[in-house]
């Protein structure tokens, strides 16, 4: 054997990829699937509220795009590290992100008129 060649051996990866079976790569789908249902329903409440108090932001709506390319990714990959990052890390944190911003919204727009009215002011005009 030619030093190229040992070089080349000691180069190749040791460790093997694990192989899951059938069942196991549908439960890491179906988990996927459920996530992904979960994050949906966040961003549906978070712009429901949102479009109620008049403050929808467009970059709200289109990090929805990491969330969806997650689930693509995932479908056919369930164990793809980039698809989890996609769908759960970035996606999770953007939909808590919209519902929190949302639920602040709100309340400032009723908080403001609850002090208002409190005051014996006039109302603020409807939105």
């Amino acid at each position: 054997m030619s030093a190229t060649e040992a070089e080349l051996t000691s180069l190749e990866p040791t460790a093997t990829e694990p192989t899951f079976t059938p069942e196991e790569l549908r439960t890491w789908r179906r988990r996927a699937w459920a996530l992904f249902a979960f994050i949906t329903l966040s961003f549906a409440v978070g712009l429901g509220i949102a479009v109620s108090t008049h403050s929808v932001d467009p970059f709200d709506v289109f990090t929805f795009v990491f969330p969806v390319v997650g689930i693509v990714i995932l479908a056919q990959q369930p164990r793809n590290r980039i698809g989890w990052i996609l769908l759960g890390a970035i996606g999770g944190v953007l939909a808590l992100s919209g519902i929190l911003g949302s639920i602040e919204s709100y309340g400032h727009l009723h908080r403001d008129r609850r002090r208002s009215r409190s005051l014996g002011g006039p109302r603020p005009a409807a939105p």
